[in-house]
């Protein structure tokens, strides 16, 4: 959360590449996969829905991060139907001549989706860069953000799997990072 995944992606795609955004991905099948819909309802009840019978994310995601458990649960229902839609969006972009296509995801290790990647590329910042984003940006308390930020696993553990690692703190320019690892066949 903070480091600039987001940002590395509209880099990305000024450069011609695609990016699948799994976290837009997730919610789209959240209205769209009745399967995912009905195990939301019978995990977490009715109160996570608009009266209009839409997911209420913000109520969602006040019960699904409350827990390590409910966390899991929803992880369990989430993950499986972003892996099936990634594969069939990543076929659709080979079909069209994309040589290359990228993902982004905030718990890649965390949910397995590592394994459908080629490389990985982890996107770096130091935690009080990445908490002053996230307070600025999403709004959150900090209560709610590091209890979400401790479902994750540490960046340590991340910089030992991934086989990149993108500076994004401000000071290191990302865009000769990008072009570098994009043009020398590392993507």
């Amino acid at each position: 959360m903070g480091a600039g995944k987001s940002t590395v992606s509209k880099v990305l795609k000024t450069l011609g590449h695609v990016v699948y955004d799994s976290d837009r991905a997730a919610k789209g099948l959240y209205d769209s996969d009745m399967a995912l819909r009905q195990a939301v309802m019978d995990r977490f009840g009715e109160a996570v829905f608009t009266s209009k019978g839409d997911i209420d994310r913000a109520a969602l995601a006040k019960l699904a991060f409350h827990s390590p458990e409910a966390t899991r649960d929803l992880n369990e229902m989430v993950h499986p139907a972003v892996r099936q839609d990634f594969e069939k969006w990543r076929k659709m972009q080979v079909s069209l001549g994309h040589r290359r296509v990228f993902k982004e995801a905030a718990i890649l290790f965390e949910s397995g989706a590592f394994k459908q990647c080629d490389q990985v590329w982890l996107v770096s910042a130091p935690l009080e860069i990445r908490k002053s984003r996230i307070m600025s940006r999403m709004g959150m308390t900090i209560e709610d953000m590091e209890r979400r930020m401790a479902l994750q696993w540490p960046e340590e553990r991340k910089r030992r799997l991934a086989d990149q690692v993108i500076v994004n703190d401000g000071e290191v320019a990302l865009v000769p990072q990008l072009l570098s690892l994009t043009t020398n066949g590392a993507g």
